[in-house]
């Protein structure tokens, strides 16, 4: 299953997931929900901040990360001929993101 191809390791005591294709981390999705994200891109969106401000709160451990290895392959070989690592932030650590956000606005 793909969830046994996952390397999950510390960092700041948050956890980064890895996987070493979409595919095994899809079926990871399946038997982990916690472990859907979304890009870093939408999640600045989404909080309001900038996508710098992503990044650092990754490095400060305030978000968790998937990183996902790809390619190349058949599919994704002309638009990325090199081996690249898609990053999604997991929900679950976006809404803590939040809450904590909350409760130091009080």
């Amino acid at each position: 299953s793909g969830v046994t191809h996952c390397r999950p390791r510390m960092y700041n005591g948050r956890m980064i997931y890895e996987f070493p294709s979409h595919a095994s981390y899809h079926a990871a999705v399946k038997s982990n929900p916690a472990l859907v994200g979304l890009s870093p891109g939408a999640v600045a969106a989404k909080l309001g901040i900038s996508r710098q401000g992503v990044h650092n709160a990754i490095k400060r451990g305030s978000l968790d990360v998937v990183l996902v290895h790809e390619g190349p392959d058949e599919r994704s070989a002309e638009t990325h001929p090199k081996p690249y690592v898609c990053r999604y932030i997991t929900s679950s650590s976006i809404a803590r993101y939040q809450r904590s956000m909350r409760s130091v606005s009080k």
